[in-house]
């Protein structure tokens, strides 16, 4: 036969036969399953529908066929037609971080999180007939409490409970300070006949401080308990939304008589706080500030209004206890998320250089916050007499040119009084400082914002007389060392 002849009848045989048993053998898992026989789960005859196909329901593979990473990817638990994979597996589950560093939330608290845009505008009311919300008591020292929907109502707050033994007395939140001021507990049949069946809702976290008169650690008193809060309940939001002044007016003279001022635009003093009007900003920029007018709009309008959850502050209420400040539940650095927020709004937060975080080689600074300018300073916010201020300064120039230390000199005034310094002169300082001292007063307080270290100190000149644990209470919830000085000691 020549090379070009056609093949014979025997030869094209034997070529479908070679190509039919390599086409099997290539796919030789396929070709059984076509056959009938399904090794994965011994069955026989599957196209006749008794056994499984190829590819479960669910999406996986026959169990006989599954490898590890199929089992990492999709899991190794049953997947039962119509149910949620996996949905026994939180009994007994712990929290916290798994192998993967994921973290494990039951069910319920997954729930509470599905919400990704927040209240819209169409939540702000609510229709609860006979299911009048009732209030949960959260925390509770005297002077510092958390509670969980309360009510305003015709110049009332209300807290709404069948177990009134489980609160406390009312005058341990707040202290009665008028009638018009007043906190009841009532039943929810008592509840339904005086609130009716509607209402509107604030939504999210609210602090109040309910001091009469301003107090210089009010932020402080507040964001712990709000870090406390985070701490026992992780869910609970990280930012509070507003900011209750209900006993502190917008401004503090009395409102004048339109129709004898004409003059709207000349300005007016504003009340004092306990904190400057600026640092609210800064540290917490999306925090809404209300005032006792603002506070009598929700009490005094024709529909009650709940509080979804309320942090409250009375500084007369927890000055009767021996702690300021609650540190259960407290971690070292529950402060450190505000003073960031100071140090990155004066572009003051560099990281320390790694070569240069371990003793003196970094240039140490100390800031000296002064009140020179306030002449008519009294005992409770006083002044170092001006031998004793210039003596003071001569020192520190001495220390800052025989050590290499790097001194501040501001005054706490700001601006107001020649030569003063403004607000964020002064806090860009002290921010960068690593001991602040000064005589005793609320502007002390600002040396909360330095950055935190073993080499952190706040020293204090009480004026003869005077005394107050207000500073130490404060720097000491911080992890700063604190040092007061009296006369000579």
């Amino acid at each position: 036969m020549r090379w070009l002849s056609s093949p014979t009848r025997r030869e094209l045989t034997l070529i479908i036969f070679c190509l039919t048993i390599f086409t099997l053998a290539y796919n030789v898992d396929n070709s059984i399953r076509f056959l009938g026989f399904d090794a994965t789960q011994e069955a026989v005859l599957s196209r006749l529908g008794f056994g499984p196909i190829a590819i479960l329901k669910d999406g996986r593979r026959p169990s006989g066929w599954r490898d590890t990473l199929e089992n990492v990817i999709y899991g190794a638990w049953e997947w039962k037609d119509g149910q949620v994979a996996g949905g026994e597996d939180d009994i007994g589950q712990e929290k916290g971080a798994g192998v993967h560093g994921a973290i494990w939330m039951s069910r319920k608290e997954m729930q509470s999180t599905w919400s990704f845009d927040g209240p819209s505008v169409n939540d702000g009311f609510l229709k609860w007939s006979d299911a009048i919300p009732t209030t949960s008591l959260v925390y509770h020292r005297p002077g510092h409490t958390v509670l969980e929907h309360v009510v305003l109502f015709n110049g009332s707050v209300y807290i709404v409970t069948d177990t009134p033994e489980v609160f406390p007395n009312v005058n341990s939140i707040v202290y009665p300070r008028s009638k018009a001021d007043k906190w009841s507990i009532v039943s929810t049949q008592t509840a339904k006949d005086v609130l009716g069946g509607h209402g509107g809702i604030i939504h999210g976290v609210s602090w109040m401080s309910a001091d009469s008169s301003p107090h210089n650690s009010t932020l402080f008193e507040l964001w712990s308990l709000h870090s406390q809060q985070k701490f026992r309940e992780p869910i609970w939001p990280n930012y509070p939304q507003r900011l209750f002044l209900p006993v502190t007016s917008v401004f503090s003279d009395p409102d004048p008589d339109r129709n004898l001022v004409k003059e709207y635009w000349l300005r007016r003093v504003r009340s004092d706080t306990g904190f400057h009007p600026y640092t609210l900003k800064a540290v917490f920029p999306s925090l809404a500030l209300l005032y006792k007018d603002d506070w009598d709009d929700y009490r005094n309008m024709e529909v009650p209004f709940v509080i979804e959850r309320l942090v409250v502050v009375d500084n007369e209420v927890s000055s009767q206890t021996s702690d300021k400040f609650p540190l259960e539940n407290l971690t070292p650095s529950w402060w450190e998320p505000i003073q960031r927020n100071m140090a990155k709004f004066l572009d003051s937060d560099e990281p320390t250089p790694k070569n240069k975080r371990w003793g003196w080689k970094q240039r140490k600074t100390v800031t000296y916050i002064h009140r020179q300018d306030a002449r008519m300073a009294d005992s409770k916010r006083g002044r170092l007499s001006d031998n004793s201020h210039e003596a003071l300064v001569q020192a520190l120039e001495k220390f800052a040119s025989d050590y290499g230390v790097h001194v501040n000199f501001v005054s706490a005034l700001d601006g107001d009084a020649k030569g003063g310094n403004n607000w964020a002169e002064r806090m860009e300082a002290i921010v960068k400082s690593n001991v602040v001292l000064g005589v005793h007063g609320p502007h002390l307080l600002d040396a909360a914002y330095m950055k935190r270290s073993p080499e952190t100190t706040v020293l204090e000149f009480f004026s003869p007389g005077t005394a107050s644990p207000d500073t130490h209470a404060v720097i000491d919830a911080l992890g700063m060392k604190y040092l007061p000085w009296w006369t000579n000691r």
